[in-house]
């Protein structure tokens, strides 16, 4: 059996509506509990520091082009992920 090969186009991340747009993203750590729910959501924006509460990883302050970045910020108990469109 002989297999055709295709070129493949790089994809870009795509939201609901067209290209993900790059973000802002804030964390209240006067609010932010430690609940981890943001890492577990977008483990390639968030983290969970040292001191157990989130934090967004060095350099992904703009999203990273992650579609889940707004999933992550929702999946927040207390509410202490602000995510602004640049």
């Amino acid at each position: 059996m002989v297999s055709a090969v295709r070129s493949v186009r790089p994809v870009r991340p795509v939201g609901p509506v067209g290209p993900v747009r790059p973000v802002h993203i804030a964390i209240d750590t006067g609010r932010c509990i430690g609940a981890g729910q943001c890492a577990l959501t977008a483990p390639d924006v968030f983290t969970q520091g040292d001191s157990g509460f989130s934090e967004v990883l060095p350099g992904r302050e703009d999203g990273n082009g992650n579609p889940l970045v707004r999933d992550a910020a929702q999946a927040c108990p207390v509410a202490a992920i602000a995510v602004r469109l640049r």
